[in-house]
């Protein structure tokens, strides 16, 4: 049996023993031998970020199971659990805007294949999804914390914040950005996107970004246990400890992201629509800067067999959805555009992961 541990009470209306437990026997069902390797040996002590995970995995693979190559797609968990499941989980947002999909597609005269064919009326796309960063929440955990530690004191429920940096912060910089942060914070002159500290040497950016309830609906959004939107620092387990209005966004490396499209070359047919899909619902970061830097990747004309990259986030609402948000970054020198398909990567979709 069990043990969750659920500190959200809207939650426990919705994830029961009973209904974690049917879940991990209908994943150990559809993995055989391979469940015991993948997923957790202790089930006794589950967090709620981690049960929704599973839910969500687990509707993700019924949803997607009558589409040629399964099995195959199945056998991949073996080699590379966290990718395998993100093109699990993409696989069914392509399923759920009507796209028929073959995974794992053979592909004549390549040994590399991509992970989907999408096809859609007479118009099909490749998709390769790559997982380059994997999730550690009591990492990043500890660095919100500390940031939280050196504003705390001078954050007013005036205004919400959202913080974004790079890297864990020294303890003579975290004392930098709490005076960095009382002198700045009474210049503030909008109550909407107006930076007050950028401090590149920290890699750090600090944020004014709008009244108090404008994150509210929001709030309640956690990426694999990190809420990337909260009313206040959150714990992994989604616990509001100070009710301050303040967001943490953590970047990854650049070369994070342009090393997945060196590995994504050369899988599929000239000729043929080719998206790479990414996760990056871990470690966080300016999805609008990134969109930026990818771009001008795009047109020094690097990787034209490339026709865009989706970025794909996804996180939890305390209703046990699942809320996807995408993001689209075209390539303009691609070799071949996907056209009007495109409207389909840069949404915000949610659905119920649970039966009721």
């Amino acid at each position: 049996m069990a043990d969750l541990h659920i500190t959200n009470r809207e939650l426990l209306n919705y994830i029961s023993t009973d209904v974690c437990n049917e879940c991990f026997k209908s994943l150990e069902l559809i993995f055989g031998d391979t469940y015991s390797s993948i997923l957790p040996k202790d089930k006794e002590h589950i967090r709620e970020f981690e049960m929704l995970m599973y839910l969500y995995l687990l509707s993700a693979l019924k949803n997607i199971n009558s589409f040629p190559g399964f099995e195959k797609h199945i056998a991949e968990y073996k080699n590379n659990y966290e990718t395998t499941s993100f093109v699990t989980l993409f696989s069914d947002v392509l399923a759920g805007f009507g796209f028929k999909l073959i995974l794992e597609p053979d592909i004549k005269d390549h040994s590399k294949k991509p992970d989907i064919l999408a096809l859609k009326g007479n118009k099909r796309v490749f998709f390769e999804c790559k997982n380059p960063i994997n999730p550690d929440p009591n990492r990043l955990i500890v660095e919100n914390r500390e940031i939280f530690e050196a504003l705390k004191n001078h954050i007013t429920s005036e205004y919400s914040y959202a913080v974004f940096y790079k890297r864990r912060l020294t303890e003579d910089e975290l004392e930098k950005l709490s005076y960095q942060f009382v002198t700045s914070i009474n210049d503030i002159v909008q109550k909407e996107n107006d930076v007050i500290i950028d401090d590149i040497n920290m890699g750090i950016k600090v944020v004014v970004s709008g009244e108090p309830d404008s994150i509210y609906d929001k709030s309640r959004i956690e990426l694999f246990g990190v809420p990337i939107f909260s009313t206040g620092y959150c714990n992994a387990n989604g616990i509001n400890d100070y009710g301050k209005n303040i967001m943490f966004y953590k970047e990854a490396s650049h070369n994070t992201i342009f090393d997945q499209l060196k590995k994504s070359k050369g899988k599929v047919p000239v000729g043929t629509p080719y998206i790479v899909a990414i996760n990056i619902s871990s470690d966080r970061f300016d999805v609008e800067e990134y969109k930026v830097k990818l771009k001008d990747k795009f047109l020094k004309n690097d990787n034209t067999r490339i026709s865009g990259l989706v970025l794909v986030e996804f996180g939890f609402t305390e209703l046990a959805e699942v809320i996807v948000k995408m993001n689209w970054v075209p390539n303009p020198n691609a070799e071949v555009s996907v056209g009007d398909m495109s409207c389909f990567f840069e949404r915000t979709i949610s659905r119920n992961i649970v039966q009721t």
